[in-house]
């Protein structure tokens, strides 16, 4: 900056301009595909520490880095899971997010062996009847629907018979 006064003697001056970084706390969440174990990786672009909420008996866990927190939640359902990032240097000491996470159904193996005398239909469960699940028997040829979770089979001779079930999450 330079200034001027009225008999034409100039002053220059620098100021230095900083920009300082919004702090801005966020998160994505990951579920386990065989228990009730969700990965929580912490995305805030900046901070010095972290703190994670939990809703079960307002568990916390703090943290000095953005790393991936593991929670064990005790049953299925919805919960409201809140992360409290704080930085002294960015232009607000902390922020907070808030998400409601859904922890869904773990898929576990189930095995039914059926023995039949002659020829016969049979009906076959997966176990699960889930309408956001897929399902997928194997032999198709062997069923009479291979994609819901309940079929029917004709048994004429031995066979093994399988069913990929795929939750909303891409478990198997």
């Amino acid at each position: 900056v330079t200034v001027t006064n009225s008999e034409g003697c100039a002053i220059t001056d620098t100021s230095i301009i900083t920009s300082i970084p919004q702090l801005l706390a966020q998160f994505d969440y990951q579920q386990s595909c065989d228990s009730l174990y969700v990965d929580f990786n912490n995305t805030t672009s900046i901070g010095t520490s972290f703190t994670w909420v939990f809703p079960i008996n307002n568990d916390t866990i703090k943290t000095d880095d953005k790393g991936v927190v593991r929670y064990n939640f005790p049953a299925l359902g919805q919960y409201e899971v809140v992360l409290i990032a704080h930085d002294t240097s960015a232009c607000t000491d902390y922020d907070t997010i808030t998400q409601t996470i859904s922890i869904l159904e773990v898929l576990t193996e189930r095995s039914n062996d059926y023995f039949l005398c002659e020829a016969s239909d049979i009906e076959v469960s997966s176990g699960y009847s889930n309408p956001n699940y897929t399902y997928l028997w194997q032999p198709e040829s062997a069923v009479n629907s291979p994609n819901d979770s309940t079929t029917f089979i004709k048994v004429d001779t031995s066979l093994r018979l399988t069913v990929t079930i795929t939750n909303q999450i891409g478990c198997v």
